[in-house]
């Protein structure tokens, strides 16, 4: 069975030609009038240029054409001289000069009662019907077996979908030297890059508008003009989750407790503590993970967290594969009576344990009677945490790491995670703060760049947020202000926006705006006892300088620090004022190996040193933790002990100061 190569035409409004009035009175007058004015000088034209060029004339249908040839070549010169001898030699009718679509394509058709049938004859009837008027259209395969032709040019039209057909490649030819044209229905290539224009359009449009309602409202807001309804929403910190099951799948506890803190923070209708601060309470509270608490522990934790509900539980996974099954009962608690308010359990396995969170977030908010805004998020097919079993694992790990400030242990997870799933935002906005942490700031920029494009299925405030990230990065303070500002008055009830524009308008230069911005959070009941309000006063003080506000406000941060027990806080503080310190000539940052407490000397003219340590300096009997600082040179030099001239650091990586 030998490669043919066919041609089809077909004459544009054939139709509507013949039924117009000038041809004649009635339809014989008409249909006659056609064949003798259109018709036949029609197919006279085709017939000369077939001839012309070898071909066979196969049949022809009303006024298609179906003609075939032995070389391809051949197939489109004809095709070419076709469109060129009507350019040249109108064929007039009563719409115009006539005008054709040409289709070309080669395969093996059967032959069958004197004429050619089979799939590549419908192939080339459907590359036709793709073509505009006057253009020409050859399939991938055909173009393959002429693209060598100097005397004639070709564009692609891109990959379309025909019918009965599948896909296919599509090229045209320039048979006049007027370059490429478009065709009737856009190629799948087309359809595809409008669908992205549009999505980031919207996108970009939606942004627009809620930064711009956000500063609208902000500015009314600061000026007294509205009062933004305050209904705060149910707060709720996920504790974490007890194994049952086989040491092997410890990891799980830290995966259920960020996948559920993520769903319903994503609900919108319920406010989650943030995982971070959660951790740091535990921490400050020396908590084991529990299936419940008890009401002195869970005072404690109301105290710092200002959680109405903690929600805990246990678990029991069969394994690490994605068709382990896997078992999680979970408690809600009451934070201030210690009342029990729920428990129930779900079940799955792991490679849906997405959706098996995302029931359990739809029985939690059913439970505290809370109205179930996340239809569409229920609804969302593309998980926002990776669904491969592995992947979770190094994300989650990787985020434990980061909170205990392994920076670079954190950024090895969050890669090895990348390379598993690469397409989700969180993974990528984790990895830029590991990078931002380590020191590389290039890198975490183009992290954090990454994580912007691919947060399109991801709830608006949490869009945001992330780009807000990204402008801190790159230091454009005034899109980081103008986003947080938004999302403190979309989301009152969330005190960590206002922190967050706070501490962007500080960084800004516009100090004054930040303590304007602090002094409404220190109104808010929740936040009176916050000591991180304090410590952001005590940064706004010190960009102007205000040495009496910043000590003053900074006192006060510590002493409500450790009247709520919250050790790291108070000890953050006081690592604060070593880093400021340590820049002032006077003194001298010494911090020793494990187990140590800081020490601050007064440094002698000459280089040399007193050693009267600065009373004040321990945080409730307790040593200031050893913060472990990377400076960006390569990462082998990363895991080595940093020492500097005339102060060691007892063997401790990456020394401070």
């Amino acid at each position: 069975m030998p490669l043919l190569t066919m041609l089809f035409t077909d004459v544009v409004g054939s139709s509507a030609t013949k039924r117009d009035v000038t041809l004649g009175r009635d339809s014989k007058e008409r249909d006659q009038a056609y064949l003798d004015q259109v018709q036949t000088p029609h197919f006279a034209l085709v017939r000369a240029s077939c001839q012309a060029h070898h071909g066979q004339e196969v049949s022809t249908m009303g006024d298609a054409f179906f003609l075939a040839f032995d070389e391809p070549v051949q197939a489109v010169r004809c095709a070419v001289d076709i469109q060129q001898r009507l350019a040249a030699t109108p064929v007039k009718t009563p719409m115009g000069p006539l005008r054709l679509r040409i289709g070309v394509h080669s395969g093996f058709p059967e032959f069958f009662e004197g004429s050619w049938h089979g799939a590549d004859v419908d192939a080339t009837a459907r590359v036709e019907a793709q073509a505009s008027p006057e253009q020409i259209l050859i399939s991938s395969r055909t173009y393959e077996l002429v693209r060598h032709m100097s005397d004639t040019k070709f564009y692609s039209q891109g990959q379309f979908e025909l019918k009965g057909v599948g896909q296919m490649h599509l090229w045209e030819v320039d048979w006049s030297g007027g370059g490429k044209r478009p065709t009737p229905k856009p190629s799948l290539d087309a359809i595809a890059r409008r669908k992205r224009l549009m999505r980031g359009a919207a996108a970009a449009l939606a942004a627009i508008l809620f930064v711009g309602a956000g500063f609208y409202f902000y500015r009314r807001y600061q000026s007294g003009l509205t009062i933004w309804p305050t209904k705060a929403r149910p707060t709720v910190a996920v504790m974490g989750f007890k194994n049952l099951g086989k040491p092997e799948v410890a990891w799980l506890s830290d995966a259920l407790s960020e996948m559920l803190s993520t769903e319903l923070f994503e609900s919108g209708v319920l406010r989650t503590i943030p995982s971070e601060d959660v951790s740091v309470a535990k921490a400050d509270l020396g908590l084991m993970i529990a299936p419940t608490f008890s009401v002195a522990t869970l005072a404690k934790i109301h105290r710092i967290l200002r959680s109405e509900y903690v929600i805990s539980g246990t678990y029991v996974a069969m394994g690490n594969n994605p068709a382990d099954s896997i078992r999680v009962d979970l408690r809600v608690q009451e934070a201030e009576s210690g009342e029990t308010i729920s428990s129930f359990m779900e079940e799955g396995n792991l490679a849906t344990l997405s959706s098996v969170l995302r029931k359990a977030g739809i029985d939690l908010r059913t439970r505290l009677g809370v109205r179930d805004a996340s239809v569409t998020a229920q609804g969302r097919q593309q998980s926002t945490l990776p669904s491969d079993p592995e992947a979770l694992r190094l994300y989650t790990d990787g985020l434990v790491k980061l909170r205990a400030f392994d920076a670079l242990g954190a950024k090895d997870d969050f890669e090895k995670c990348i390379s598993l799933e690469p397409n989700l935002a969180l993974p990528w906005e984790a990895l830029a703060s590991a990078w931002q942490l380590l020191g590389y700031d290039q890198k975490a920029k183009e992290a954090s760049k990454k994580a912007v494009e691919l947060s399109g299925n991801l709830p608006p405030q949490e869009q945001r947020a992330i780009e807000s990230h990204y402008h801190e990065l790159n230091s454009d303070w005034n899109r980081a202000i103008a986003i947080y500002q938004a999302l403190q008055v979309l989301y009152p009830d969330d005190p960590n926006y206002a922190l967050a524009l706070a501490k962007a308008q500080t960084n800004a230069g516009k100090a004054q705006d930040a303590l304007a911005t602090l002094a409404k959070l220190e109104k808010d009941p929740q936040m009176k006892d916050d000591p991180r309000v304090d410590f952001s006063i005590a940064l706004a003080a010190e960009s102007l300088s205000d040495a009496h506000k910043e000590h003053d406000a900074a006192a006060a941060a510590a002493a409500k620090a450790k009247q709520q027990g919250s050790r790291l806080l108070a000890a953050h503080d006081v690592l604060k004022l070593l880093l400021e310190l340590q820049q002032q000539p006077q003194f001298l940052v010494r911090v020793p190996g494990r187990g140590g407490s800081p020490r601050l000397d007064q440094r002698r003219e000459g280089g040399s040193d007193l050693a009267q340590p600065r009373p004040g300096l321990q945080v409730d009997d307790h040593p200031a933790p050893v913060l472990r600082v990377a400076f960006p040179l390569d990462e082998a030099a990363l895991l080595e002990p940093v020492e500097h001239p005339g102060d060691r650091r007892g063997g401790q990586p990456g020394g401070l100061g």
